[in-house]
């Protein structure tokens, strides 16, 4: 039991001596890491969808060739107050004699 004691005391003195000064393991780390630069957002791209938008002159708005997807989230409320309100859609204009008063 006494030279297990013994070993594992030595062990743990040359485990101190070898990692107990951090600052040479970490001057060691940044020398490698300057003369090993890496690149953290050279992968970066991979990880996207991009689409290109075209810009229509005529018109002059931006037209997607791409064929995508809106989502709508509709919650069960939003259901059940669009089935028990019958909505009438009417249309604004500028005519003083058809615009309604707002005020």
């Amino acid at each position: 039991m006494v030279i297990f004691k013994q070993i594992i005391l030595y062990l743990m003195g040359i485990g101190l001596l070898l990692f107990g000064f951090r600052r040479n393991i970490d001057d060691a780390i940044q020398d490698y890491r300057k003369k090993h630069p890496k690149d953290e957002n050279k992968d970066l791209e991979k990880h996207f969808e991009t689409q290109v938008l075209k810009v229509d002159t005529t018109t002059h708005e931006l037209r997607n060739d791409q064929v995508y997807f809106q989502v709508l989230r509709i919650s069960s409320d939003d259901l059940k107050r669009k089935k028990s309100t019958r909505s009438k859609i009417t249309t604004e204009t500028d005519h003083a004699e058809t615009a309604t008063d707002s005020m």
